[in-house]
């Protein structure tokens, strides 16, 4: 008798050259439409009701919210496309408006109901006529798609065309478990960095279990597994599979594997006494590499199969055993067993575990880790070698079900027909997912491989998505700080209790407090001209000079280039000054921003070799050559030993620098100055702020000239209440090269009759002036310098100065024009004019004409000498960074840029300017993708200008964040500010000091309390001798005075130099600030 192995291999290698089905069923009918199906969404228990939640599925960004009852309409949930159409701002981040019946943008305001319908635009008040026409305008909508509820999940229908809505309402989503089966316990999702393909394989594969989970289960158990062929695969309609059991104590059970397409996966497992074990899984593509998985287990109890085939046979004749596709096996009737008890038994456990919350069962964690683990390896092994599932050796009846499910793939055209088809017609209102041209690797996936902690991160699996596990995770995090605190004051209690028992039988109360110390580009497609911008050819801001340390060399990243900046000591008569240079010493590339001063500090030193260089990158010594003067001079003279320097200014504090060192580099820089901050007259309030945001130059840009946001995204610091319509100037003229103003009036009650303007001088400085009808003005200047592809270096100084009246100003300049004109016509007869000067005339460093500053300058100069950490919060900036960087990752995921913004506004018009000079410019490509210089064949001192990062241009670059960044590295203070400031620095050294003084203060303090009570408690004469009670009480008070200065301390240090995180979960984000 041949062998089972061999029989099976030839069976299945005849399989496998089976013809393909008919024409007509498989991809070559039209693409697979997998929005066209009822798409889980979420399980309903995991969706807070109070506020919007984000989802992706099928590489679609989408908001999920509960609508409230309005009239007579139920509550409902609504699922949305998460993009504001005014600024593509992710809708997920806003907050629900009329009583629950109207999401709102967090950004700028913009409301809308469930059908996606905009029914308010702030910015244009009370104009109906205009607001009517915005809100009706079909681009202010959003898409909305249709909604079910079906077995505890929350459904949607991803194509909202009129003909995709119109198969919606013929459909129902699919039945997760028979009626019959009760369910074990809750849906469980998790959100899983393995592709789609491989879980449904996994689905469809029992063959691993006894393996891949031996731990759980036994793989000496495991026997050869019987099991029928999968004969007809509908592409529409799925198949099913039966085979029986794969262990030795269940190897005459019989199981079923029934696949729903494109979504579930239905498992039975009975039992020949008749219990059944069943479960549904269903898995969406989120985007390629990751997949929403859900499960649900449940059991029934049916009569002994044998029973079920006697039924069977009376009711309808003498019937065949053996399955059509099963084993060729009879199945052997057994005596049915007493199991009412138990069923009954069964009935109310199950009730009860499916009140349990599914986060107090960890029973399936382990089994996804492992599932999760091995198939990320399998994936990256399959990438990177360039195999598909042709690769596999199936040759095994367990195999059957993953060589059908591979066969339902091709059939369906996966991964092409979903993340490489063509992208729906714009409007239709379906899914557009990120759409490359068909191959191995797609947008999103992920190259490398990935690390533990990512893989096993229940946070970004689970948790982030389930308002159960949240509510869980507070409700432990403070049943832990309790059990803490307790432990804590057993601990003061048995030390004190002698003293607690002689004072009162109420005692003394102890108070102890717990700070949660779990503390927060889009791309613009751009015209590429044939000479681009010259983005290194201007005065470039590199850091404020109070932030850095001339003991040592400081690291910088601008523009793609690492830099590293250094003081050289005064020489001679040549003052002290500031030096930039290329960050890699020419013998082996290692960072000199890793290297020592030396020479009094008028040299570099490279820490490796020790290779020495002056200011102007000339080298002067190579130890390795020793004594030979000769071989040194010759090293040193070579144009090869030389580092690349740069030229330098300082003005206003900041230190600048020309990253062009080329002959005509230099050439340019002696021939300009950087730009002026602030005016003369200007009192500064507050030293430079300096930060390094994960956010692209672009929105940075975007954000300095948009004034419509403030009081919405940053609506608890400002009122969004006091929010009036905008009167704005229009921009008509955008200069590449000069820039351009624009001219506005005031956005709230309060400061409606204020002229503003906003002066953009590129590529990096804008000039923001705010001045009152009383004279007072706020000057603002903020830089926006690039660091890489997605993140920006930005500077930020604010001053204040005294004018008149704008009614004297407007009289001064009126009889200014007239005396010039009367000048001008004695001069030139008739024939000369001069055109009256207008407000945009006024220039901005006109401040000799101004009046001195009358705001309490002494006030904000004491200011802006306390160092920047003492007053400075970060929570508008926090907000800033946290919009962008959704808005950013939304429009690259959809390949969205600022043509699909709604800009409809007079507070638009800034932002429209700034993208038009973005246009002029080519950002990105000008900066990102176009050619790098050529490097010389024998570079001298201060040769060459930036090598950036030169991909071909393009929506992507290199170092671009592919994924969304966590909250913890959005927020915090190390990465973007303390590591680059040395005022901090020294700040953070100064208050962990503190704070440890502090602690070690209030231990003590509270060591000798202790003490204290205790001497007193022994005897009348021990009262006297400590002071008495006063005394005794004097030093508990001091003692618990310092422990909460000591715990304030370490949360002043947390917030200012390490996190905000705990900062930005306390106020709420966006949506806990809104002011009444």
């Amino acid at each position: 008798m041949p062998s089972a192995l061999s029989d099976a291999s030839a069976k299945y290698a005849e399989a496998r050259a089976t013809p393909s089905p008919a024409p007509g069923s498989g991809p070559a009918a039209g693409p697979y439409a997998w929005s066209r199906h009822w798409v889980p969404v979420s399980p309903l228990s995991y969706l807070d009701p109070s506020r919007p939640t984000p989802v992706t599925l099928l590489g679609e960004s989408l908001v999920v919210w509960r609508r409230a009852q309005a009239g007579e309409q139920p509550p409902a949930w609504v699922v949305m496309r998460d993009a504001c159409p005014h600024r593509l701002a992710p809708l997920s981040e806003g907050r629900l408006e009329a009583g629950g019946t109207r999401l709102a943008c967090a950004y700028h305001g913009w409301e809308f109901d469930q059908a996606g319908q905009c029914t308010r635009v702030p910015q244009l008040g009370s104009d109906s006529k205009a607001a009517a026409t915005a809100c009706s305008s079909p681009r202010s909508c959003v898409t909305s798609y249709p909604t079910r509820e079906r077995d505890g999940l929350l459904f949607a229908w991803l194509d909202a065309s009129e003909e995709g809505r119109r198969l919606a309402d013929e459909s129902e989503p699919p039945k997760t478990l028979p009626a019959s089966v009760i369910p074990m316990e809750d849906w469980i999702m998790t959100e899983l960095p393995n592709d789609y393909r491989f879980w449904v394989e996994q689905g469809m594969d029992p063959g691993h279990a006894n393996f891949l989970h031996h731990g759980t289960f036994n793989q000496d158990d495991s026997v050869p597994m019987e099991g029928g062929r999968v004969r007809d695969i509908d592409l529409h309609k799925g198949w099913r599979w039966e085979h029986r059991g794969y262990e030795k104590k269940n190897k005459d059970m019989y199981a079923s594997r029934e696949f729903v397409p494109p979504f579930l996966i239905r498992v039975d497992y009975e039992q020949p006494s008749g219990s059944v074990f069943a479960f549904a899984t269903l898995q969406v593509p989120v985007r390629p590499g990751v997949c929403r998985t859900y499960f649900k287990p449940g059991f029934a109890m049916r009569p002994p199969r044998g029973a079920q085939n006697e039924n069977q046979s009376a009711s309808q004749g003498p019937q065949d055993t053996t399955r059509e596709e099963g084993p060729k096996v009879a199945p052997q009737a057994k005596p049915a067993k007493k199991s009412g008890s138990w069923w009954a038994g069964g009935i109310s456990v199950a009730s009860l575990l499916r009140r349990l919350p599914h986060w107090a069962n960890n029973s399936q964690q382990l089994i996804a880790d492992q599932d999760s683990v091995m198939m990320c390896r399998q994936e990256l092994l399959m990438r990177r070698q360039g195999l598909d599932r042709r690769s596999y050796n199936l040759n095994s009846r367990s195999d059957e079900g993953v060589s059908a499910i591979n066969q339902w793939l091709e059939l369906a055209g996966y991964p092409d027909s979903l993340w490489g088809g063509q992208t729906p017609a714009e409007g239709s209102g379906s899914v557009s997912s990120p759409r490359p041209p068909a191959g191995a690797t797609y947008p999103g996936w992920p190259e490398a491989e990935l690390p533990l902690e990512l893989l096993l991160s229940r946070q970004e699996r689970h948790v982030r998505h389930c308002a159960v596990c949240q509510r869980g995770q507070k409700l432990v995090t403070r049943i832990c700080v309790a059990l803490t605190a307790a432990a804590a004051l057993a601990g003061a209690a048995a030390a004190g209790l002698a003293a607690v028992a002689a004072m009162s039988p109420q005692g003394l109360a102890a108070v102890g407090g717990w700070k949660a110390l779990a503390a927060i580009t889009a791309v613009a497609a751009a015209l590429v001209w044939a000479a681009p911008y010259a983005w290194y050819r201007h005065w470039v801001p590199v850091s404020p000079l109070s932030y850095l340390d001339p003991s040592r060399p400081t690291p910088v990243t601008l523009l793609g280039e690492s830099l590293v900046v250094w003081r050289r000591a005064q020489v001679g008569k040549q003052p002290p000054a500031w030096v930039v240079m290329r960050d890699a010493c020419p013998h082996r590339l290692a960072p000199l921003s890793e290297g020592r001063l030396e020479a009094g500090g008028t040299r570099l030193a490279c820490a490796y070799h020790g290779w020495e260089f002056d200011q102007a990158g000339q080298c002067t010594r190579v130890p390795q050559l020793g004594s030979d003067s000769k071989a040194a001079a010759t090293a040193c003279s070579s144009p090869r030993s030389c580092v690349t320097s740069y030229p330098t200014r300082e003005r206003d504090g900041v230190l600048f620098a020309w990253l062009d060192a080329s002959e005509e580099g230099r050439r340019l820089a002696d021939e300009s100055e950087p730009p002026k901050t602030l005016p003369d007259n200007a009192t500064p309030t507050i030293d430079w702020i300096m930060n390094e945001p994960p956010n692209d130059y672009k929105f940075w840009a975007e954000q300095a000239m948009d004034p419509g946001h403030a009081n919405f995204l940053h609506h608890g610091i400002f009122n969004q209440q006091d929010y009036v319509p905008m009167e704005s100037e229009r921009v008509r003229y955008v200069e590449l090269h000069k820039g351009w103003r624009w001219e506005h009036r005031g956005y709230e009650k309060k400061n409606k009759d204020m002229h503003a303007s906003r002066e953009f001088v590129p590529p990096y400085m804008i000039r923001v002036e705010y001045e009152q009808p009383s004279g007072s003005t706020l000057y603002i200047t903020t830089m926006q310098v690039p660091v890489r592809p997605g993140v920006c270096r930005t500077f930020f100084k604010s001053g204040l100065s005294q004018r008149p009246p704008r009614v004297q100003q407007q009289q001064q300049l009126q009889g200014q024009a007239k005396a010039a004109q009367d000048a001008s016509a004695q001069a030139a007869g008739a024939s000369g004019s001069v055109k009256e000067p207008t407000g945009a005339a006024v220039k901005w460093a006109k401040g000799a004409d101004a009046a001195p500053p009358g705001l309490g300058g002494g006030i904000f100069s004491l200011l802006a000498r306390v160092p920047h950490w003492i007053p400075f919060g970060y929570l508008t900036s926090d907000q800033d960074v946290v919009m962008m960087c959704r808005q950013e990752l939304l429009m690259r995921r959809q390949g969205l840029n600022r043509r699909s913004y709604f800009l409809n506004s007079p507070s638009d018009e800034g932002i429209a300017a700034i993208n038009r000079w973005l246009e002029l410019a080519g950002y990105p490509d000008s900066l990102w993708g176009g050619q790098a210089p050529a490097p010389a064949p024998a570079p001298t001192p201060g040769s060459g200008s930036v090598s950036s990062p030169c991909a071909p241009a393009g929506a992507t670059y290199p170092g671009w964040p592919e994924a969304e960044l966590p909250l913890e590295l959005l927020l915090s203070r190390q990465e973007r500010h303390v590591r680059h400031c040395a005022v901090c620095q020294r700040g953070q050294k100064l208050v962990t000091r503190i704070c440890v003084a502090l602690t070690a203060a209030a231990a003590l303090a509270a060591a000798a309390a202790a003490g204290l009570a205790a001497v007193a408690a022994m005897s009348p004469q021990g009262l006297a001798a400590v002071g008495g009670w006063k005394a005794l009480a004097a030093v508990a008070v001091g003692a618990a005075a310092l422990a909460w200065a000591a715990v304030q301390g370490w949360a002043f240090r947390e917030e200012r130099f390490v996190s905000g995180v705990a900062q930005w979960l306390r106020v709420g984000g966006f949506t806990s600030l809104h002011k009444q």
